[in-house]
């Protein structure tokens, strides 16, 4: 029996890849709700939460890399359920980084997007 570091339950059969990280073991329903996150561009969600903090893997649309963010479930959970804007949410975040949770596009991939095309 192993316990699942994402959901915190306990299964015995052949276990998903975690595409948060791509090494860490889950359960096979949790790994089916991260292949739909991922597949909708929704946020996957986090594999452990330590110390009251989650490290948040949050996929960039245009290049397809993922960035961590460090947040706290509290923080998580509000901005999910759309409970304030993301600036009051997550107010010691980047401009960048509140992008990325927004558009899920990130700071370069967002500068280059919008750049007049000439190198300042």
């Amino acid at each position: 029996m192993k316990k699942c570091p994402r959901c915190g339950g306990v299964y015995s059969d052949y276990p998903a890849l975690s595409r948060v990280d791509n090494k860490t073991d889950i359960c096979s329903p949790c790994g089916t709700e991260e292949a739909i996150q991922d597949f909708t561009g929704e946020p996957l969600s986090p594999l452990s939460v330590d110390e009251g903090l989650v490290h948040h893997g949050i996929k960039c649309r245009s290049c397809n890399e993922t960035h961590w963010v460090d947040v706290t479930k509290d923080q998580l959970d509000k901005y999910n359920n759309k409970q304030g804007l993301i600036q009051d949410i997550f107010p010691e975040l980047t401009p960048d980084l509140r992008e990325l949770f927004v558009s899920k596009t990130c700071g370069d991939c967002w500068d280059e997007m919008f750049s007049d095309g000439e190198e300042e």
